[in-house]
């Protein structure tokens, strides 16, 4: 059985960041396979850091 719980920041603030980081990441890996798009040139800064606010 899945609990679900609430998100709290305090605590898991740095799962969503490194969350973010792996999707957003596989996004720009996709665009640029399938488009010849550079996101993260688009974006001018890495990934990391735009999901990072």
């Amino acid at each position: 059985m899945i609990e679900y719980i609430p998100i709290d920041l305090r605590i898991h603030k740095s799962l969503l960041i490194d969350l973010n980081d792996e999707y957003l990441s596989w996004i720009a890996e996709e665009v640029m396979k399938h488009y010849k798009i550079d996101v993260v040139s688009l974006l001018g800064q890495p990934i990391r850091d735009y999901a990072n606010p």
